[in-house]
């Protein structure tokens, strides 16, 4: 039991570490690229990006990439793949607004927890730019008292 639980959070960890990652946004050809969901056997439900051109078109690029990571169970995936070819058209359609709401909601999430790190980043950089000021400012002063200082000695 304490084996499959802590798979199952190995497998969250490397899922969101994947999900942070920067995805490019255009192809080689320069267009956006197109997000499509694989419905194979191997990859059920696993969305991806790849050039918008048809594979028919004579100056395609071969770009694709991964949104998701790879599901962890076979058994999940031969499952999904079963629901999936299962399902009608109509039902297909609900099924994957609902799938690509829920992973918005995860992209959301995704971009809460990168914008609080970076507003944290910046209060960071503000307080140590604050604290640089200071020293500068102090030792600004320490320059003028020894600059008095050395001209004292120097007219006397």
């Amino acid at each position: 039991m304490a084996s499959s639980s802590s798979n199952n959070n190995a497998y969250a960890n490397n899922r969101s570490r994947y999900l942070m990652r920067t995805l490019p946004t255009h192809c080689s050809c320069n267009l956006r690229l197109a997000r499509r969901i694989s419905w194979t056997e191997r990859n059920p439900g696993r969305r991806f990006l790849v050039c918008p051109r048809p594979s028919s078109y004579p100056q395609r690029c071969d770009d694709f990439f991964w949104i998701d990571g790879e599901l962890y169970s076979d058994w999940y995936k031969h499952t999904m793949h079963r629901m999936y070819v299962s399902m009608s058209s109509q039902e297909r359609e609900v099924f994957e607004d609902d799938t690509h709401s829920h992973q918005m909601e995860i992209a959301l999430a995704v971009m809460e927890e990168r914008v609080a790190r970076m507003v944290d980043e910046i209060q960071t950089t503000k307080s140590n730019v604050a604290s640089w000021r200071k020293m500068c400012g102090f030792m600004m002063c320490l320059l003028c008292v020894m600059f008095v200082l050395l001209l004292a000695i120097l007219v006397v």
